[in-house]
């Protein structure tokens, strides 16, 4: 049985909940309250960070470490590409998420000054209009495939409200609008609070 220790406001943990729905993988879910966390918990993430996975006898943390081990680990429905130079454009859009986007929304809701908070949200809309060049004529980054990209990219449709304002091209808008919509990441919850 898989467990996922999780935390529901977390945006990178919410990637690993949604990978395990769009596999349709049954898990025990540990809520993690990261201000209070269980001393056993540093045996399953020894960075002490969520999302952490105990799979059989491997414990594994990072969530695009871990998602790209439920795939290949539990390749239906893959959410990976099959070729080798589509993998690595795929691996090219999920660390532009953890290296660019993700630091820049950290600033923005960081940010002390008006100033500081203008920077990061210009800095957040440049980093998207790049993803917006990317984003072709079909559903997905990858064309008609839904793939592991647009599970690290979930989290930005659940801080949308975050982003209001900021200039955000209306195919990327539209694109996160559909990750948002599909049946797994409503079952996910998404970044709101479980219901007891």
């Amino acid at each position: 049985m898989i467990k996922l220790y999780s935390a529901q406001r977390c945006p990178y943990a919410l990637r690993t909940r949604l990978a395990l729905q769009e596999k349709g993988l049954d898990y025990e879910h540990v809520e993690i309250d990261l201000r209070n966390k269980p001393a056993e918990f540093a045996r399953i993430s020894r960075y002490g960070k969520v999302p952490a996975l105990f799979d059989g006898d491997r414990s594994l943390y990072e969530s695009s470490i871990i998602n790209e081990y439920l795939d290949e680990q539990y390749p239906e429905p893959p959410l990976m590409p099959e070729a080798p130079g589509d993998r690595a454009y795929a691996r090219i859009w999920i660390d532009f998420a953890n290296t660019r986007l993700m630091p820049a929304s950290a600033r923005i809701a960081s940010a002390k000054t008006e100033d500081d908070k203008r920077a990061a949200r210009d800095t957040f809309g440049e980093h998207m209009a790049m993803v917006g060049g990317e984003l072709g004529d079909g559903p997905w980054l990858l064309g008609t495939r839904y793939s592991l990209v647009e599970v690290t990219y979930a989290p930005f449709y659940a801080r949308k409200e975050r982003y209001r304002g900021i200039d955000i091209p209306d195919n990327v808008l539209a694109w996160l609008q559909r990750i948002g919509e599909r049946p797994a990441y409503v079952r996910t919850g998404g970044l709101e609070p479980r219901k007891a």
